[in-house]
């Protein structure tokens, strides 16, 4: 099987400042050719043409910046003298800007951790962050677990969170409160793994909830049923209404993980066509004239030692580097080139160290011995130090690149 290159068109790459010599501002973009090809071994030579950067071998690395702001980026691929594979991408290099821009960041556990969204806000300078989620320094819809369709779908359950813009049909926004079991757990449990980084309201005369089920109306202290079975619709609008936010000008999606974490080799191909028709719905909800809706590339697993002791014998990090690779392929087919349309394409399945882009241990190697190794001990998630800085490096690049025509 001849190995495919995983990359959109354009990559998006924040600039150094000229004449930058402060440390922190410093700016580094790798490209890891274990995360961008399938099939991948090491036995491949990775032949990099490029007027800038650096080819280390694992990576193609650009950390000093010329003159020219776009310059192309071919990779072929050669095993044993044979080309077996041949891409050139444009590389757009943009810089920080003080245009502002309101983001809205929406994923699973990756984004409920925020490191990344704090990192594109800091980086793309003047960017402020809107969501009802807040762990420390950014705002965003990210929930650990989740997938795409829980957003679509959520509106009660009496033992998780739900998605914030689903809507009773025929209630406004301001009388609907929300799960009433959900920020009880708010109140009681505030800083438990799902009800951290949630400010808890109380909920007020006349507003309308989701209780035991059903929706209630909320009158002189006690609780009527209007509706054992309400109708719930996806609406943005009431969302910003409810939440006292503007209309974001940037609207991101990172999600891949929960769907195909255990998804079957033959289940695949169904698996990531149901996503990609959850992202037009959910998209066509979200997306105005002037609204830039950005799709990251979810990133690969580390290795199989720690899916091992994370997962048993559930799951391979072939089979998800397989699924992930082949998700991201079908964002690129999907969304690549739109970018007069308002999409954008980030490559965070590229940048993400595979190897010190995840938390490490070291462990003994058996019961009978006091040798040591190193071992990754995250599945999936990067981590805040290395993985989710270069996913946040990522995600400034082409927040910046959108700032460019605001």
């Amino acid at each position: 099987m001849k190995p495919m290159i995983i990359l959109p068109d354009t990559v998006y790459i924040l600039r150094e400042k000229t004449n930058q010599d402060i440390a922190p501002q410093r700016e580094e973009y790798n490209i890891y050719y274990k995360n961008i090809l399938f099939p991948y071994t090491e036995d491949f030579d990775v032949k990099i043409d490029c007027a800038y950067g650096k080819n280390l071998g694992h990576c193609w690395r650009l950390d000093t910046f010329g003159e020219e702001n776009d310059f192309p980026l071919r990779i072929r691929i050669y095993l044993y003298a044979e080309l077996l594979a041949d891409k050139t991408i444009n590389v757009h290099l943009t810089e920080r800007s003080k245009k502002q821009a309101n983001m809205l960041c929406i994923g699973d556990s990756m984004t409920r951790g925020e490191e990344y969204v704090y990192h594109a806000s800091w980086k793309s300078e003047n960017t402020s962050t809107c969501g009802i989620r807040k762990l420390r320094s950014a705002n965003h819809e990210g929930r650990g677990g989740w997938r795409i369709q829980f957003y679509l779908e959520n509106y009660w359950k009496d033992n998780s969170d739900v998605s914030p813009f689903l809507f009773p049909k025929n209630v406004a926004a301001k009388d609907y409160y929300g799960s009433y079991e959900f920020w009880q757990r708010v109140q009681e449990t505030p800083n438990s793994y799902y009800t951290a980084g949630f400010t808890y309201q109380p909920i007020e005369e006349g507003m309308y909830t989701m209780k035991d089920g059903a929706l209630c109306k909320f009158e002189n202290g006690e609780f009527t049923i209007v509706d054992e079975n309400p109708e719930f619709e996806f609406n943005f609008e009431k969302y910003l209404e409810k939440n006292n936010f503007v209309r974001p000008d940037i609207v991101t999606f990172l999600f891949g993980a929960n769907e195909l974490q255990m998804t079957a080799y033959e289940d695949s191909e169904k698996d990531i066509a149901t996503m990609l028709a959850r992202y037009e719905t959910i998209i066509e909800h979200i997306k105005k004239d002037n609204t830039k809706i950005v799709i990251n590339l979810p990133v690969c697993g580390a290795d199989q030692y720690c899916w091992g002791t994370g997962c048993g014998c559930r799951g391979t990090v072939k089979q998800y580097d397989y699924n992930i690779k082949m998700l991201s392929k079908a964002i690129i087919e999907k969304y690549g080139n739109r970018e007069a349309e308002g999409f954008f394409v980030c490559p965070m399945l590229a940048v993400c160290d595979p190897y010190t882009g995840f938390a490490d241990t070291v462990t003994v190697d058996n019961m009978y011995t006091e040798h040591k190794n190193r071992h990754l001990n995250n599945w999936v998630h990067p981590n805040g130090n290395v993985g989710y800085k270069q996913m946040g490096d990522a995600l400034a690049g082409v927040v910046c690149r959108i700032k460019e025509d605001m």
